[in-house]
């Protein structure tokens, strides 16, 4: 048995990995056991849990994404361009179904600019209804809200009796 102890986490935070040769900046390595990976802060990359984390009321442990406090799956990063879609971009504009739109979207004008309209910020907390899935249904279901005041408004309205009386 060997005298050896493993470096304290203080000694192996100090540890520094060059970036490259020609740049004079270090980079610190993450301290969880045989990463390699840079760490982001708190001394770890974040697989291991550095950067910021999701937000989500259930405790989800995922790294939050470009400035917001969600991940991908509970709403976080930015919305594919198609007004009815409410995925997570993957491209600079859209979304994984999308993408293809990203090369037949670009049309060069005569100043070097593209064409493609800037499209306003939608919420990206309320889905989009899905338009496909409504023209391919034969029939449809009424919303919640318009089922709702259809049965108040079919149900008969009775007498409120005073409390104390009784029917006989």
């Amino acid at each position: 048995m060997t005298n050896e102890q493993s470096p304290s986490i203080l000694e192996r935070y100090a540890q520094t990995t060059p970036l490259s040769a020609s740049c004079h900046n270090v980079q610190k390595r993450c301290l969880f056991a045989d990463c390699t990976k840079m760490s982001v802060s708190r001394g770890l990359c974040r697989g291991h849990g550095g950067g910021r984390r999701c937000h989500f009321a259930g405790g989800c442990t995922k790294s939050a994404q470009s400035r917001s406090m969600f991940c991908w799956a509970h709403g976080g990063g930015q919305r594919c361009d198609v007004d009815t879609c409410m995925r997570s971009r993957r491209s600079k504009h859209y979304c994984v179904a999308h993408m293809h739109l990203e090369t037949d979207d670009f049309r060069p004008t005569p100043f070097g600019k593209s064409s493609r309209v800037p499209r306003t910020r939608r919420s990206r907390f309320v889905p989009a209804p899905n338009q496909m899935r409504r023209q391919s249904s034969p029939q449809l279901l009424p919303s919640l809200g318009q089922a709702l005041s259809a049965a108040s408004l079919s149900l008969p309205t009775f007498p409120i009796l005073p409390q104390g009386r009784t029917h006989e």
